[in-house]
């Protein structure tokens, strides 16, 4: 993600998260510098024991990103969550995530200029409270026919449109 700063354009690194079952996206962490030790901070967050993402998970599905150490995938086996690493050139078997980038790009991120790092956490936040929002719409029949996550979306009080 490009992002205007004071020294000119930077590239950013979003890291998110998808719950398969509610495809409810989660923004683990944004940053210039992606490293062993940002991974390691984000697998703290990620296994914290009050509000880490991963409690009650089974399993975490990944691509070959060299992001994800040793330290990381340890630090997710600790909980009892079990690494499936997909194979090499293989979007298909991750198409939540692809689509989700795919529609955040062509809905927001490519016809705005970002300025400053902090305005790109806004603007991720604000489209995925919006994504949220509109996918408490579909029926879900294998959740017995109800929307999904139709109490958690319209409890926020966010706004269903995201400014772009």
């Amino acid at each position: 993600m490009e992002v205007w700063t004071r020294r000119g354009p930077q590239r950013f690194i979003v890291l998110f998260f998808i719950e398969l079952s509610t495809r409810k996206v989660e923004i683990a962490g944004i940053a210039s510098v992606a490293n062993g030790l940002w991974m390691s901070q984000i697998g703290r967050n990620l296994t914290d024991a009050v509000d880490g993402i991963l409690n009650g998970k089974r399993y975490l599905i990944h691509d070959r990103d060299p992001l994800f150490t040793t330290e990381f995938l340890d630090m997710v086996a600790d909980v009892g969550v079990q690494s499936v690493k997909l194979p090499p050139r293989s979007p298909n078997l991750n198409a939540h995530a692809e689509r989700f980038v795919r529609s955040v790009k062509e809905s927001c991120l490519q016809r705005m200029i970002w300025f400053g790092e902090l305005s790109l956490h806004k603007g991720m936040q604000r489209i995925i409270t919006a994504n949220a929002i509109i996918r408490a719409w579909p029926i879900d029949s294998s959740a017995q026919n109800r929307a999904i996550l139709e109490k958690q979306a319209w409890s926020s009080g966010a706004s269903a449109w995201a400014a772009c």
